[in-house]
């Protein structure tokens, strides 16, 4: 049966199941919003009480059961990203979204891109957040991002962190040993 009472001079008003007052709608709009909810939470039938109330006589009407109703998720918040270049790599730690939206986070997604060159993506489990990019070239900055994703989708981005993969240097000279000869000396070592 459609409502066909003239609501304009009236606001909705949402109770806890206590009866108190949560929040008051806007005169005229039968609407009124719950906030302050976690993503995924579900709330029982009866868990907030709804009444319309004039606005100018302020008589109020009974209070009537809000059906239950299950917080929707969203896309997870952004997760932390650093980078540590190595020879020809770059190890990377990422640290867990601190909200999954109220849906688990089913994976994370590394990109990386040389300096002006194509961003390739790959898939990281939520369970093993750090590792390694081989195959890297030396002397080129990486940019790199992370993002988690739940069932909703992708959430925000991480900032960015950057590495260049510098070559590994020759170990130090050990057991030098000098001989002396007419014009200088040979030098050697292992």
């Amino acid at each position: 049966m459609a409502d066909t009472a003239d609501r304009s001079n009236e606001t909705l008003n949402i109770y806890d199941k206590d009866s108190k007052l949560v929040v008051k709608g806007d005169k005229g709009t039968k609407q009124a919003a719950i906030t302050g909810l976690k993503h995924g939470q579900k709330v029982a039938d009866g868990d907030y009480l709804a009444t319309f109330q004039d606005v100018t006589s302020q008589a109020e009407s009974d209070k009537a059961p809000v059906p239950g109703f299950t917080v929707a998720s969203v896309a997870p918040n952004a997760p932390t990203l650093t980078a540590t270049a190595g020879d020809g790599k770059i190890d990377y730690a990422i640290t867990a979204s601190t909200d999954d939206g109220g849906s688990a986070i089913t994976k994370y997604v590394l990109s990386y891109a040389p300096a002006g060159g194509n961003v390739t993506s790959v898939d990281v489990d939520p369970a093993k957040l750090n590792g390694t990019l081989n195959g890297l070239t030396n002397g080129t900055e990486y940019t790199l991002t992370a993002v988690a994703v739940n069932a909703v989708g992708e959430g925000l981005p991480s900032g960015e962190a950057k590495a260049t993969p510098v070559a590994a240097k020759p170990a130090q000279p050990a057991n030098a040993a000098a001989t002396a000869n007419g014009a200088g000396a040979n030098v050697s070592a292992s």
